[in-house]
């Protein structure tokens, strides 16, 4: 129990469990990158990463933002009670369908059934028809604990 709570708190003050960095930069080869959000409000949008051989426009962000928050919601689900982040690689085709999804092989999750379910999830995400196709995205998916959790997990470590 107290691991957890331990965990919890790590994940709260924002420290990563994985060993990952917060913020990687990547030359992807393809002409074009955006880095970051439209939106402050979207949960780890400091860290998108897109790059194309065409223009990013904000339209297209915009579509790549919103499909991406569906289905970084369900790859959270495949993390409940791990609390962290899963590094992401996609692909998607002119369709704009995800050819590939892969959680980075420098993360803990990579090549397990939760890096499994979390690389299913993502390739949920359909944005249409993208110019310039193919298109890279780089996401962080992460967990972490609610006000409830914390508070709990700070009661734990309190009465220590």
């Amino acid at each position: 129990m107290l691991m957890i709570a331990m965990t919890v708190l790590a994940s709260a003050c924002g420290r990563q469990q994985d060993g990952q960095q917060d913020n990687p930069a990547r030359s992807t080869g393809y002409g074009l990158s955006h880095a970051g959000s439209l939106d402050p409000n979207l949960p780890d949008g400091r860290d998108l990463t897109i790059s194309a051989a065409v223009s990013i426009t904000d339209g297209l962000l915009k579509r790549v933002e919103v499909e991406l928050g569906v289905a970084a919601r369900k790859a959270r689900a495949c993390m409940e009670g791990i609390y962290g982040t899963a590094w992401t690689d996609l692909e998607l085709d002119r369709t704009g369908q995800v050819t590939r999804a892969a959680v980075r092989k420098e993360g803990l999750l990579a090549g397990t059934p939760i890096g499994a379910c979390i690389e299913d999830a993502l390739k949920t995400m359909q944005i249409g028809v993208v110019e310039g196709a193919p298109i890279r995205i780089g996401y962080p998916v992460r967990n972490t604990p609610s006000a409830e959790q914390i508070k709990e997990a700070a009661e734990i470590v309190k009465g220590l």
